[in-house]
């Protein structure tokens, strides 16, 4: 089902802004997958590890504002979009509304952040055995 309207605390973009995340995904995707291999190629490095984990970051918010339709930025600044790209943003007036969307960029950052330590906790372990 495709939204088309502001839901709070549900749906913030249009089909518009899923495409344009959808093709940051795939650059994330790509840093995170080369990035990743390159962990087991060489000697540890601290720093790459530091790089893979905010990739995976950047990556898991991306997979989650896509699925829900909702952008992160938006819910925390109070904005929703369902027009082009280039047009005005749309900005949040009830207090409601804006609390719903909190609510739900704190549910977003959490998981994101817990898919990612899943993510960097398996490749360390997983290093650890080459």
């Amino acid at each position: 089902m495709q939204q088309s309207e502001y839901i709070p605390g549900v749906c913030n973009i249009g089909k518009e802004e899923i495409l344009r995340r959808a093709k940051k995904l795939k650059l994330g995707l790509l840093l995170l997958l080369s990035s990743s291999l390159l962990l087991f190629l060489l000697p540890f490095n601290f720093l790459l590890f530091i790089f893979i984990a905010v990739i995976a970051v950047y990556t898991s918010i991306l997979i989650l504002q896509i699925r829900q339709r909702f952008c992160v930025a938006y819910g925390w600044f109070h904005l929703y979009n369902f027009k082009e790209i280039n047009q005005r943003r749309e900005k949040i007036t009830n207090a409601d509304w804006k609390r719903k969307d909190a609510i739900q960029v704190i549910k977003i950052v959490s998981y994101s952040l817990f898919l990612s330590f899943l993510f960097l906790l398996s490749l360390y372990f997983l290093r650890a055995q080459f």
